[in-house]
């Protein structure tokens, strides 16, 4: 998992998808949901670099409905980093709607929210 964020860190963010979806296929429940839109997050970021708008708002949306279930249950231990990436993908969709880069977003995220912890 710590190669997923290290490769989000260096702006790899296919690289990062590809870590996370080797244990994610592994995962069960909340815990799925939360890895898929990680990885929703990434690959989001991915298409954006390529001009894919579509594709990175269509991920992005999907990510922010697995946060909202994922909150709603309320049964994974930390809601916090829930929580967190939420905010990071809302972020993200705003930027898109007003023309602006939503990569700034991620890379803050990635050196100054998303941690160790979150793998936890």
């Amino acid at each position: 998992m710590e190669k997923g964020l290290i490769a989000l860190r260096e702006k790899r963010y296919f690289d990062a998808h590809e870590e996370w979806e080797v244990p994610w296929k592994k995962m069960e429940g909340d815990e799925k949901q939360f890895w898929q839109a990680m990885i929703q997050l990434s690959v989001g970021a991915y298409h954006y670099t390529n001009n894919n708008l579509t594709g990175c708002r269509n991920l992005w949306n999907k990510a922010l409905a697995k946060c909202s279930r994922i909150l709603r249950n309320s049964r994974v231990d930390n809601l916090r980093i829930v929580t967190e990436l939420r905010d990071i993908l809302k972020g993200c969709m705003k930027a898109v709607a007003q023309n602006a880069s939503p990569l700034p977003i991620v890379e803050h995220a990635a050196l100054f929210i998303i941690s160790e912890r979150w793998f936890n």
